[in-house]
C-alpha cells in the first residue's frame, strides 16, 4: 500500500488506462496489469509520502485463495464507490464526480495484492529505497507463479482525492517513507 500526494493525479488517469485495457481473465493479463502498476508507482515515486507492506504465507491454494478475498474485500469496503471494476475481464464502470478538494493536504492510496506461488522475498519496507526495491522485486515474479493480482487505488475519479482524515481513518497502518 502506497501513500501518495494528491498532487499526482497522472497516476489515476494510468491506472484507469490500464484497468480498462488488460485483459484479467488470464494469468498473464493480470501478471502484465501487476508489472505495469510496479512501474506506474515507480514513476511517481516523487509523489510517495506513505507505505505499508505485509508479506503472509499460506499453505495450500484453498487458504492463499480465502486469505486473498478477505484482504480484497477489507480493501474494497474502504471505497465509498468503485467507479472502475475489472474482475475476469469484467468490466464495469461508474459515472463519478470528483469532489472539490481544495485542502492543501490530499492524498491517494495505491494498494497491490498480489497472490504467488513460492516464497515472496520482499523486503519489510520503511523507506522510499525499500519501496523501490519492492517494486522492482513484483517485475522479476513470474506469470507463471503468480495466481491472483488485485490493484485498486482510491480514490478511483482522476482529480479526486482523499482528505487527512479519510487517509487516517481507512489507511491508518501507513507510515511515513
Amino acid at each position: 500500500m502506497v501513500g501518495l500526494s494528491g498532487m499526482t493525479h497522472s497516476i489515476q488517469r494510468e491506472l484507469n488506462t490500464l484497468a480498462t485495457a488488460v485483459d484479467t481473465s488470464k494469468s498473464k493479463g493480470f501478471h502484465f496489469f501487476l508489472t505495469e502498476s510496479a512501474v506506474a508507482l515507480l514513476r511517481h515515486r516523487n509523489y510517495w509520502i506513505s507505505v505499508y507492506s505485509s508479506v503472509e504465507r499460506r499453505w495450500d491454494l484453498a487458504a492463499v485463495e480465502k486469505k486473498f478475498r478477505q484482504l480484497s474485500t477489507d480493501e474494497r469496503l474502504k471505497y465509498d464507490i468503485e467507479s472502475l471494476v475489472n474482475v475476469d475481464n469484467m468490466k464495469v464502470q461508474r459515472a463519478v464526480i470528483p469532489r472539490n478538494n481544495e485542502v492543501e493536504n490530499n492524498y491517494i492510496v495505491v494498494t497491490i495484492l498480489v497472490a504467488v506461488k513460492g516464497a515472496l522475498n520482499l523486503p519489510e519496507i520503511r523507506s522510499t529505497e525499500d519501496l523501490k526495491t519492492a517494486l522492482h522485486y513484483l517485475n522479476t515474479i513470474s506469470s507463471s507463479n503468480t495466481l491472483a493480482v488485485e490493484v485498486l487505488w482510491s480514490p478511483q475519479a482522476e482529480h479526486d482525492t482523499l482528505s487527512a482524515d479519510e487517509l487516517l481513518e481507512n489507511y491508518h497502518l501507513l507510515r511515513p517513507t
